[in-house]
């Protein structure tokens, strides 16, 4: 069984980020139960698709061209479309205006980057007639991928009932939930004195709050630092500026706070220096507009870490009173949600235990290697796993 695992263009290199990881480690675990699985880009011919069994695509951002050429080539294709609504989620041309308006020239270029929008804000600025006609055929090619797709692989009950929601009941059927999880092989092994002692000897911080992940207002990192200043709390950043305007405003509010702080560009993913830093931190916190549900918060808890987290999304669906939940249109909400943590972590063992036992990228292999197995000999009734 051959399957090629399809990402958004430029995502390996530009922003490397969780859907890249799932799919790496999805891939991983694939590769040890005897799966034959590769990554490739959405930019990818027919050609270097043909001689698979399976294309499965991730991320809902870049899916149209995949799935269009997926079909052409009459290959089964698995959709994981990572998707969570934003809140009053603006259009294209809103945010463009927005952040022109702001003298933002780094998010606008990142917006104009992505699929469709610069096509669509080149007919919106200079051939305004078309732009409706234009925004439904984009909304159609966003829609494709779902119908085209034999099976839809989501994350969480949540997810499902959202999609549901939006794309329509058709799908409810061919689409099964399977958790994401953490390396075990990694995660769940004993905690060296050697493994907790490298981040505090290096940067001279411990019992802190760790916010990690891409510097941008998704992430939420300026509420989480003007809850840390108001707390007089430690804060430890990790992440690339990935919105420079926004990463600015964050900097500048470090640095206003009179806090103890550090921001670290990058970390690799599973090293031990990034291990390390999360077994410094006292608190790990991701008060993100969304999150479905945090790979960051997964693999914290699995370390034992008392994890804060966004109400939206599908964190409390996997760590249910495991964890502490907030608001994050909130400034109180955010800054009372991490003063509890702080003073009340969750007991270390018991939910390292649980998420060891209940969420494993093992487990998802295992899952998602069955859905690929009963599409090929085409049985029906693929479990929710």
């Amino acid at each position: 069984m051959k399957i090629s695992m399809v990402l958004p263009r430029g995502t390996l290199k530009k922003t490397f980020g969780g859907a890249e990881i799932q799919a790496i480690k999805t891939k991983k675990f694939l590769n040890k139960r005897g799966v034959s699985a590769n990554i490739v880009e959405a930019d990818v011919g027919a050609k270097s698709l043909s001689t698979c069994d399976v294309v499965h695509i991730f991320d809902h951002t870049d899916a149209f061209f995949s799935t269009r050429i997926t079909k052409k080539i009459y290959k089964k294709l698995v959709f994981t479309p990572i998707y969570w609504p934003e809140k009053g989620k603006r259009t294209i041309i809103q945010k463009i205006q927005t952040y022109l308006a702001l003298e933002n020239p780094q998010f606008l270029f990142n917006q104009l980057q992505k699929p469709y929008s610069m096509t669509f804000y080149l007919i919106w600025r200079f051939f305004p007639e078309f732009a409706g006609p234009v925004r439904k055929m984009i909304g159609q090619m966003w829609l494709y991928p779902f119908k085209a797709a034999d099976v839809i692989v989501v994350n969480s009950a949540a997810e499902k009932a959202v999609l549901c929601n939006i794309v329509g009941r058709g799908i409810e059927s061919k689409t099964k939930i399977v958790y994401n999880g953490v390396d075990d092989e990694i995660y769940g092994k004993p905690i060296s004195e050697k493994m907790r002692n490298l981040f505090a000897d290096k940067y001279k911080l411990q019992d802190y709050v760790l916010s990690i992940g891409r510097i941008e207002p998704r992430k939420n990192q300026l509420m989480l630092v003007r809850a840390c200043k108001i707390l007089n709390l430690p804060c430890v950043l990790i992440g690339r500026a990935y919105d420079r305007y926004y990463a600015q405003k964050v900097f500048r509010e470090l640095k206003d706070g009179k806090i103890e702080y550090r921001y670290i560009h990058y970390l690799l993913p599973d090293s031990d220096m990034l291990i390390s830093a999360y077994l410094n931190a006292r608190i790990v916190a991701l008060p993100s507009a969304f999150e479905t549900p945090g790979l960051v918060a997964l693999e914290a808890a699995s370390l034992g870490r008392t994890v804060v987290v966004t109400k939206i999304g599908s964190a409390l669906e996997y760590f249910k009173e495991k964890a502490y939940y907030v608001d994050p249109e909130d400034q109180e909400d955010v800054t009372r949600g991490i003063q509890k943590a702080w003073d009340n972590p969750i007991n270390a063992e018991e939910v390292r235990k649980f998420v060891l036992e209940n969420y494993s990228w093992k487990r998802t292999a295992q899952n998602i290697s069955q859905i690929y197995q009963e599409l090929l000999t085409n049985r029906k009734g693929v479990q929710d796993s």
